[in-house]
């Protein structure tokens, strides 16, 4: 990206935080009525502007390119526009970033090899997680019952769960504000929380087996160790939050903002993960084999010791990756962005590139900027990787228009 579209962008940037922001509030004050086309319009427009200054970029021009379906609400068009802004910021935010500071730092002691960038990550995870579950602690035993909020021409309940509360199986909690609440070892099978605030949310060790989570806001959550078999988290914002340990087999994150969470040893077997964005995430160790994983975006996630066997990685942006003694035995590659990828001591026997062709040796990775071997230095600039197919849209999000009295 030369110097000149980096300054476009950032020009960009401050209307598109702007516009994310305002579709955010409504989207938390449910006040959607003559919003939906208005944002939609001013999205598209700036999308556009940036598509234009980054032609080749397929997460930008495809991934992010926003589709309305004709009959969507104005309250699920707003929730579209707010998912779609908000990766759209934090992508070029990065790549701006990224520009200006290209160096990888590897130090070579003893004929090994260790990734300083890497290890900060892992070590940055390591003590936010350790410090989010320590505020949670401290603040289990602060009991509020129900926090009235004002909002424009209406009054919203702020619903709080105590910890004596009966039974969440199949609880109706949609839409409903549950920001903090500690929800630790709670039985919700089959629970509705589709389109709930749930920042913050102490969820580990829960029990959320076929809940349905889609369009919920998640962001920093603790689902550490949480039982989330087949449940419905597509078009979730889950960025920053705590995943380690979790059960997400089965589960729907199509179309999830998973961006900068942790999710180490996390289980997603046969989990369907099209479209979703796991920018800088953290699945070292991770299961992912059979998963889905067409048009997500990987770009600087670590998959160190993934297990990606099977896995359908088409037209996925693995620009940057870390795949270090990952297995990606029988994996897809097809035009997939391999640039820049470390994929040293990978196996990778079965597996089809991005042009088709079937992997035979380290040397064929590098025909598509990717890296089996150790990296001295910074490499040559790869010829630019095939453009993939349109990846699967994402469910429209459920945004309800009508608040649950639930308690």
């Amino acid at each position: 990206m030369d110097e000149n579209t980096i300054q476009q962008i950032k020009q960009l940037l401050p209307a598109l935080k702007s516009l994310q922001q305002s579709v955010e509030k409504s989207v938390q004050q449910h006040t959607y009525a003559g919003t939906g086309q208005m944002a939609v319009k001013g999205y598209r427009n700036l999308h556009g502007r940036v598509a234009q200054l980054m032609p080749d970029d397929f997460y930008v021009n495809e991934v992010l390119k926003l589709e309305i379906a004709e009959n969507a609400t104005e309250a699920q068009a707003v929730g579209q526009v707010n998912l779609a802004a908000g990766q759209l910021v934090t992508y070029l935010e990065q790549q701006v970033r990224q520009s200006g500071d290209k160096t990888n730092f590897y130090v070579n002691i003893d004929g090994d090899e260790f990734d300083f960038q890497e290890m900060g990550r892992a070590l940055r995870d390591r003590i936010l997680s350790q410090t989010k579950d320590t505020i949670r602690r401290a603040m289990a035993g602060i009991d509020i019952d129900i926090d009235l909020e004002g909002g424009e021409g209406k009054r919203k309940r702020k619903i709080k769960i105590t910890s004596d509360e009966d039974d969440l199986v199949g609880a109706d909690l949609h839409g409903q504000d549950l920001r903090g609440e500690n929800l630790s070892d709670q039985d919700l099978t089959g629970a509705n929380l589709s389109g709930a605030n749930l920042t913050g949310v102490n969820l580990s060790d829960a029990r959320l087996v076929d809940a349905n989570l889609s369009g919920a806001n998640l962001r920093e959550a603790n689902l550490s160790d949480a039982e989330l078999t087949h449940a419905n988290l597509s078009g979730a914002s889950l960025r920053e939050a705590n995943i380690d340990d979790a059960d997400l087999r089965e589960a729907n994150l199509s179309g999830a903002d998973i961006g900068d969470a942790n999710l180490v040893d996390a289980h997603l077997e046969g989990a369907n993960l099209s479209g979703a964005n796991l920018h800088e995430a953290n699945l070292s160790d991770a299961r992912l084999m059979r998963a889905n994983l067409t048009g997500a975006n990987l770009q600087q996630a670590n998959l160190r010791d993934a297990d990606l066997s099977e896995a359908d990685l088409t037209g996925a942006n693995l620009q940057d990756a870390n795949l270090r003694d990952a297995k990606l035995r029988n994996v897809r590659l097809i035009n997939a962005n391999i640039n820049g990828a470390n994929f040293r001591d990978a196996d990778l026997s079965g597996a089809i590139l991005p042009d088709g062709s079937s992997f035979r040796h380290k040397d064929d990775l590098e025909r598509f900027g990717g890296s089996g071997r150790k990296r001295h230095g910074v490499p040559p600039v790869p010829p630019a990787p095939p453009v993939p197919p349109t990846p699967p849209v994402p469910p429209v999000h459920p945004y309800p228009d009508e608040e649950s009295d639930i308690v």
